[in-house]
């Protein structure tokens, strides 16, 4: 009775366990939240830059009254010029960060539609590619999420 007991035992051990059994959920987390700095950080920076842009279109053709002083900074088309530059390289950096999230990569195909960027349109594909190769190896969940079901209107 023993040894059958020790043999189902042994053989209960020996079978290989399910998938979502072997996902590390935390560590993939802290994984994520390590991307998430870097993508917040390259953020930052770009939407300032993008910031800036905006304000130099405003100050194209007279100071705003009270904002003199950054109209000397803002103003003018050669300023104005470089800091469209400046934005598009930063834009090019924040794509090829790793992405933390499916958000994450949705903006960056949305960025890449801007054909002035300084990088090549394979580089973008390869770094978005890399990014969900990345985020279907570490999911945060032992299981897949199901798909919403769309619910039916009533016309």
């Amino acid at each position: 009775m023993r040894d059958m007991r020790l043999s189902v035992f042994i053989k209960a051990c020996l079978e290989p366990l399910p998938r979502a059994a072997l996902v590390d959920t935390a560590y993939n987390s802290a994984m994520r939240q390590a991307r998430q700095r870097a993508w917040r950080e390259a953020k930052r920076t770009t939407l300032a830059y993008g910031c800036a842009c905006d304000l130099a279109l405003w100050f194209d053709h007279r100071p705003i009254k009270g904002l003199e002083a950054l109209h000397e900074h803002l103003g003018g088309n050669e300023k104005r010029a470089n800091l469209v530059n400046e934005r598009r390289r930063l834009t090019a950096l924040q794509i090829l960060t790793p992405a933390p999230d499916k958000g994450a990569v949705k903006w960056k195909r949305f960025a890449a539609k801007d054909r002035y960027l300084p990088i090549s349109h394979e580089q973008i594909e390869a770094a978005i590619a890399a990014d969900e190769a990345w985020l279907a190896a570490h999911p945060t969940t032992k299981e897949p999420r199901r798909p919403r079901r769309k619910k039916e209107r009533a016309d």
